[in-house]
C-alpha cells in the first residue's frame, strides 16, 4: 500500500523557503539588543535609512528568481526545498547588519554581510553585487570592493572600503 503524502514536493518546495525565512528573521529579533555589539548600523540608522529592517519585500523577488532557477537547473523539488531554505538563510544573513564572529557564512564566503553593506553605502552602489554566495563575477567585471571591519568609537562596528595602497616602486614611476 502507498503511503499518502500530506502536501505534494512541489508545495513544500514553494512553502518551506518561506517559513525558513520568517523564523530566521525572528531568530534576530528575539536576539535583539545582545547583538549591538556586532551591528554595523545603529538601531536608529537602520529605522531611519530602513537599512536592514522591513526588507519582507525582497523575498517574492528572490523567490522569483529561485523559481527560474529550479525550472532552468531541473533540480527536483525536494532538492529545492533544501537549496532554497539555505540560501534564504544566506541572504537574510547578508542583510541582517551584524557580524557576528562566530557566524558560519563569515568564515565560508567572502560575500557576507559587511561585503553586501559596502554595495548599499553611499558610493558602493556600484559595487559588490555578487548574491548570494561567491563575489567571483564581481572580480571577473571589476565591481569587487575589498572592505575592513573596525569597531566605530560609539560602539558596534563599521565596514569601510579599503584603500588600496601603492608601493614604493609605483611612486616613483
Amino acid at each position: 500500500m502507498e503511503q499518502m503524502e500530506l502536501f505534494s514536493d512541489e508545495a513544500l518546495a514553494v512553502f518551506v523557503p518561506i517559513v525558513v525565512y520568517w523564523l530566521y528573521s525572528a531568530l534576530y529579533l528575539v536576539l535583539g539588543k545582545s547583538m549591538d555589539k556586532y551591528r554595523l548600523h545603529s538601531r536608529l540608522e537602520e529605522d531611519s535609512k530602513n537599512l536592514v529592517s522591513k526588507r519582507h519585500r525582497r523575498l517574492i523577488m528572490q523567490q522569483s528568481v529561485g523559481l527560474l532557477a529550479f525550472v532552468v537547473s531541473g533540480m527536483s523539488p525536494r532538492a529545492s526545498i533544501y537549496f532554497f531554505s539555505f540560501c534564504t538563510v544566506k541572504a537574510i544573513d547578508d542583510h541582517c547588519g551584524t557580524m557576528l564572529p562566530w557566524n558560519v557564512f563569515h568564515r565560508c564566503f567572502w560575500n557576507n554581510t559587511a561585503y553586501h553593506d559596502l554595495h548599499h553605502q553611499l558610493r558602493g552602489g556600484k559595487y559588490n553585487f555578487s548574491q548570494p554566495f561567491f563575489v567571483t563575477w564581481d572580480k571577473v567585471f571589476g565591481t569587487h570592493m575589498p572592505y575592513v571591519v573596525e569597531a566605530r568609537p560609539e560602539g558596534g562596528l563599521q565596514a569601510r572600503p579599503q584603500k588600496a595602497t601603492v608601493s614604493c616602486s609605483d611612486k616613483q614611476n
